[in-house]
């Protein structure tokens, strides 16, 4: 049998900026990725590398965007803090919590803020973040 755990009971908190900082939770999402990321890779291969195979070491690493997907909910405080922050640029704080009681902590801007709307479908509030630093896992 799997040790997995379920996703159920994930959610997201977006930080006031302030300090000390406190959270709120965003809303209703049904889909909060990564925050994952990427590293450059530095090619040290030279005329004498072990088998005529090319040689690497990881460089600078970089974060993916996150794109949250979540339920439109009208007045939402918290949903129109993240589009202010879209229209300000300014980086303020996430964490990512975990059924476990894991945590990921991040600094982030706004990159995009929408409610995409389609027939036969409900009112969403998209927006996705651009994680800038290393982002902090705290293990439960």
């Amino acid at each position: 049998m799997s040790d997995g755990i379920s996703s159920q009971g994930t959610y997201i908190m977006l930080g006031s900026g302030a300090s000390p900082q406190t959270f709120a939770e965003i809303p209703e999402c049904s889909t909060i990725p990564g925050p994952a990321g990427t590293s450059d890779e530095l090619d040290f291969t030279h005329l004498r590398s072990t088998g005529g195979y090319r040689e690497y070491k990881q460089s600078f690493k970089d974060n993916d965007d996150m794109t949250l997907e979540c339920n439109y909910i009208p007045g939402d405080a918290t949903q129109a803090a993240l589009r202010a922050l879209y229209l300000s640029g300014d980086v303020t704080g996430f964490v990512k919590h975990y059924p476990d009681g894991s945590t990921d902590a991040f600094d982030a801007y706004v990159k995009s803020a929408s409610s995409p709307a389609a027939v036969g479908d409900k009112l969403k509030f998209t927006v996705t973040l651009r994680v800038t630093g290393a982002p902090v896992f705290t293990s439960s």
